[in-house]
């Protein structure tokens, strides 16, 4: 089994503990987790840190669409998503009345397409990076650049994402003092 489904079944109904161990005896086979739908924002970030951490390594792809984490402040969405293990690439947040310019900050790096309102973004820091270092002069006392100015590779997102946090983005050698 490759993929697993735990749609809708009232997982948020669980203590932060009671569904870590429920994550966590999850099969090593499966690589497609769908939490869909549980009702996971009524849990305090501290919760959803502990069960996420629970996710088998072998998960690259995790479907939290529909479980109200709009609910959840940005340091709470911070906790929990740092927990999501680094084999995560994809995530589906559909249904969460989230958009990029509110969660991106907050996403672990390893997470290469994120899914939001069904629309997917292919979010790869490191093109982005390598891109914006490559468009940048070496001036970088700018702390916003306006997303028109910068011809990214890909779609970022439709009219989600306005403006691009460079210092915020940029590795430490690469910032200016």
């Amino acid at each position: 089994m490759t993929s697993l489904s735990l749609c809708n079944i009232n997982l948020g109904d669980k203590t932060g503990e009671e569904l870590a161990q429920a994550l966590a005896a999850i099969p090593a086979t499966v690589t497609r987790l769908d939490l869909s739908w549980n009702k996971l924002g009524e849990k305090t970030g501290a919760e959803l840190a502990l069960a996420f951490a629970a996710i088998p390594t072998t998960v690259t792809s995790l479907n939290l669409s529909g479980n109200g984490l709009d609910n959840k402040t940005g340091a709470e969405l911070a906790q929990a998503f740092a927990a999501i293990p680094p084999s995560v690439t994809s995530l589906d947040l559909s249904g969460n009345d989230l958009s990029m310019d509110n969660i991106w900050q907050l996403l672990p790096e390893t997470i290469s397409t994120i899914v939001i309102n069904k629309k997917e973004h292919h979010c790869n820091r490191n093109i982005i990076l390598n891109y914006i270092k490559s468009s940048l002069s070496s001036d970088l006392s700018a702390s916003l650049i306006p997303l028109e100015a910068i011809k990214l590779p890909f779609d970022v997102a439709e009219g989600n994402l306005n403006l691009i946090f460079i210092k915020d983005r940029l590795p430490m050698a690469c910032t200016s003092e």
